[in-house]
């Protein structure tokens, strides 16, 4: 901790909704995706989504980190495999930056 106090680090989020309409309407098929922040709150926005029969993107997960990093994604995937257990096959197929 710095003279500057507490610094925000990353924050994850899986909505059980979206986790459960992903396991049972869409394909095992997951998109990863990153964006810049800009403005007031520097940082990057990571998500994870899926794509139904219809071509509908549902987000599955999303994280707020300081910087996109393999350190950044390593952490975030971690999370999405712990969150997805034991809702679908473990057979998915990733797409990076679509």
């Amino acid at each position: 901790m710095g003279a500057k106090g507490h610094i925000f680090e990353r924050m994850h989020m899986c909505i059980e909704a979206c986790k459960v309409a992903f396991a049972t309407t869409c394909r095992p098929l997951i998109g990863l995706d990153g964006f810049f922040l800009k403005g007031n709150y520097l940082g990057h926005l990571l998500t994870i989504m899926g794509k139904d029969d219809n071509n509908q993107i549902l987000p599955i997960a999303y994280a707020l980190v300081v910087s996109e990093s393999t350190k950044s994604w390593s952490w975030f995937l971690g999370l999405l495999l712990v969150d997805l257990n034991g809702t679908q096959r473990n057979e998915w197929t990733f797409i990076c930056n679509q």
